[in-house]
Order: C-alpha cells, then sequence, then structure tokens
C-alpha cells in the first residue's frame, strides 16, 4: 500500500485516513530488521515539560498490536518492547491526522453514571493500558512491566498542551499524571528516519529500501521536518542594502516573553 500511495495508485479517500496512515508508516516500521529503529522514532517523544521518552540502550523485540480492541477503547497501536533483562515497556499510540480526539469528557453528566462514549479518548486508553485485560491480552506478567505510557501523534507544529492536559484531568488512575502524556508529531518521525545512516551496518538492504519509502511518503504527505538547505546560501554583496541603512540606531530592544506556540504576554 505504501508504494501504491507514492505512484498516486490509491484513492484520495484513503490518503487522507489517519488509519491509513498509521498503516503505512507502522505497518512498515515493523518488518525493519531491528528494534533500533522504532526505539529512535519513539526517543523523539517529549512530555509537557520538555523532557524526552527514554528507554534503556539494548531493546532486543517489538511487538506491534495493530487497533486492539480493549474494555473501553480501541487505540491505533500498542508497542510492546523487551529489554536484555526481560522488562516490559509498553507504549500505546493514538494517532491523528486532519481530526482530533473521538471523544471527550461530557462533564454534564455525573462521572460515576458517564457512559463509554462520553469519556474522553485518551483518558480511556491510558486507564486501559495498564488493565489486566490489556496485560493479558498481550501476555505481559505485571511484575515484568516496567512503564506503560500513552503517546498522542499528531501533525501539530507544538506540543498540543490543551488536549493533553485536558486528557491527563480525566484519567482515572492516580499513578498516572500530566507527565506520563508524550506527544510525537509526524514530521518528528520523518526526523529520526533522516538521521539514519542507512550505510551503517546496522541497515540491511532491505532496510535501507523501507526507510527510503517511509521518507518519500512523509515528504509526499508534507509531514516532513525542515532538514537544511538544499543549496548553499548565496553571498550578498553590501552594495545591495541601502547606504543610508543606520542600523546602529537601534540601541536597545524590549524583550517580550514569548515562547513558539503561545501568544505574546
Amino acid at each position: 500500500m505504501l508504494i501504491g500511495e507514492l505512484k498516486r495508485k490509491i484513492p484520495s479517500k484513503l490518503t487522507h485516513s489517519e488509519d491509513f496512515l498509521t498503516s503505512s508508516i507502522f505497518g512498515t516500521l515493523q518488518y525493519l530488521s531491528s528494534p533500533f529503529f522504532i526505539q529512535q522514532i519513539l526517543s523523539e517523544a517529549i512530555n509537557i515539560q520538555n523532557e524526552p521518552f527514554v528507554l534503556p540502550p539494548l531493546i532486543r523485540k517489538c511487538e506491534y498490536t495493530f487497533w486492539p480492541r480493549l474494555e473501553k477503547s480501541e487505540p491505533d497501536l500498542l508497542l510492546k518492547l523487551t529489554d536484555d533483562d526481560n522488562f516490559i515497556y509498553l507504549v500505546c499510540i493514538e494517532a491523528k491526522y486532519h481530526s482530533g480526539k473521538s471523544s471527550s469528557e461530557d462533564t454534564s453528566v455525573e462521572i460515576s453514571e458517564r457512559m463509554n462514549h462520553q469519556r474522553d479518548q485518551l483518558a480511556k486508553e491510558v486507564e486501559d493500558l495498564t488493565s489486566d485485560y490489556c496485560l493479558n491480552l498481550l501476555g505481559v506478567n505485571r511484575n515484568s512491566l516496567k512503564s506503560a505510557k500513552l503517546f498522542y501523534l499528531t501533525k501539530d507544529t507544538h506540543f498540543p498542551t490543551d488536549s493533553i492536559e485536558t486528557s491527563a484531568k480525566f484519567v482515572n488512575s492516580p499513578s498516572y499524571g500530566l507527565n506520563d502524556f508524550y506527544w510525537l508529531s509526524w514530521s518528528t518521525i520523518y526526523h529520526a528516519l533522516a538521521q539514519i545512516n542507512l550505510t551503517d551496518s546496522i541497515c540491511t538492504y532491505q532496510d535501507q529500501l523501507l526507510i527510503t519509502d517511509l521518507k518519500a511518503l512523509l515528504v509526499h504527505k508534507n509531514l516532513q521536518c525542515f532538514n537544511g538547505f538544499l543549496k548553499q546560501i548565496t553571498f550578498v554583496e553590501k552594495s545591495l542594502y541601502p547606504s543610508n541603512l543606520l542600523l546602529n540606531k537601534f540601541k536597545s530592544v524590549s524583550k517580550s516573553n514569548w515562547r513558539y506556540g503561545d501568544s505574546l504576554t
């Protein structure tokens, strides 16, 4: 399907589907020869404190479960990562492309009476992630579980603070807080793949083909990040500027408190 989209052989309705995009990207990633590659991608995720997601350096296996039907939710993907000591790290990925969360918390109804469709989508997935049902489905012994985190994957250009803060507020689990939510953007997946040296010994010929096609698909869908100028910037002669432009007259500039994604304060 990935090749079909690159060759413009897929109906336009499918090309706008977040499920189709998730399948194309992560369905391909699961066939790479080493969990090193998915580990590189996951390490691009950050929480609201701008702290990166950290895994042990040696992950020996990663198992993919697409669209599992859990007790309250159906996330897009569950990753079960196993380290060299057989400890387990679960990652739940909820992927969005052109849409937002499929359900939000209906605060007009008493919490004890809220139906499943009246719950926040991410909050439900967090609650499901460490349930006995989910662990049994994935074959995880609770004693071997080191961490279980939710990743919100979007095409936002900055941390989706409002969406994640709202979800964190409605999680019915005292052990899972706001800092446990992670955000990953589609463009940072491209960034992680672009940083991989395809001539390295860890990359097989098949890895090179798959990673090249994955990057091409993300570029095709305009989900790549800025990766430097392709051409050298031409030197601009001083004579192109007016001789009466006196930059030294700007002696002081007031400081404004501003952060990317925020409004001026």
